[in-house]
Parts: structure tokens; sequence; C-alpha cells
């Protein structure tokens, strides 16, 4: 089997999100494993920014920074970052999450949030369970495809999505 885009990591976040525990997957047991890193000619390999992650609290930060693209500057980012996510996942195109569970999946963000905020400013290690490094790829992957759909739908800039994030959750927030 070939992966592409997929550490071993992304593997063991899939048991975890799956069985609740390490090795669940089949093709975990398969008696070859390999690894391969491609990148553009002339161009370097940083492993430091590697997908491959072994430390949680790392690897969990790594999603994060996917997911504050999608802030636009707030004032309040734990507000602002959880209320763009769960509309985006929602309505981006690919149904993540129903609409009546915008709410539930923003206070799972920003409990995951206040861990982020844990490892980054109090410097507080082992905080992130697997579990939570699970969730955070998966939301992580999922606001991708979101915003590449987006983009597909001729959203050029992140202020039309915000534009269109906030009439979302507007709409939502009165209809549930």
């Amino acid at each position: 089997m070939i992966i592409d885009g997929c550490g071993f990591n992304h593997i063991a976040a899939a048991d975890y999100y799956e069985y609740g525990k390490k090795g669940g997957q089949v093709y975990g047991k398969f008696p070859v494993r390999l690894a391969v890193s491609t990148y553009p000619a002339g161009g370097s390999y940083d492993p430091a920014k590697a997908q491959n992650e072994f430390d949680y609290d790392v690897a969990f930060l790594k999603y994060w920074t996917a997911l504050e693209a999608v802030t636009f500057k707030p004032t309040d980012i734990s507000e602002a970052l959880s209320t763009n996510v769960a509309t985006l996942l929602a309505f981006g195109g690919y149904d993540f999450i129903k609409i009546e569970d915008i709410e539930d999946t923003k206070r799972l963000l920003k409990k995951l949030y206040d861990k982020r905020s844990d490892v980054v400013h109090e410097g507080m290690r082992e905080k992130v369970s697997p579990l939570d490094l699970s969730d955070i790829c998966k939301y992580s992957t999922w606001i991708v495809l979101s915003l590449l759909n987006l983009r597909r739908l001729n959203y050029e800039n992140l202020e039309d999505i915000k534009k269109e994030t906030d009439r979302l959750y507007s709409v939502s927030s009165k209809s549930v």
C-alpha cells in the first residue's frame, strides 16, 4: 500500500480515532513498512518540519498552525478560531460535521486550544493525549479540504471566506 502525505503518526492517530488504541489498522500489521520523502528539485528537506513527528506536543502544535490560518486576526483568538473552523467544517462543501454540531465542535476546539496554549505559553509538556492529536489532525485536514473547495468555488482570499463564515455562523446559530 502506498499512502501519499501520511506519516507513521497519522496511522497512529487513525488507530486512536477508530479503535481507541494503537495498532488497530490492518495495514499497520504489514510485514514491511517504509517511509519516503519527496521535495522539489534544488529544494531541501528539513527534518525538523517533517510530518512524521514523534513528539505529540510538537505534532499537535504543527496541526494548530494550519488551523490558525482561518482566525482572520481576531481579538479573541479562541472564540474566532473555534467559530470559524466549526462553521467551515459544517459548510465547507463536505459536511464534515452537522450544522447542529457546530457548538459542540466549538467547545471541543476551545479545549484543544487551551492545551495548545499550555504547551506554547506555559511550556507544559505531555498535556496532549493521542486522542487530542487525532482530533486536531482530523480538524486540520478537514479544514484544508474545506478551504480548497471554497477556492474551487471562486473564493479568492481569506477576507471573502471570513465574510461568508460570519454570515453562515449567524444563520446557523439562529436555526439551531
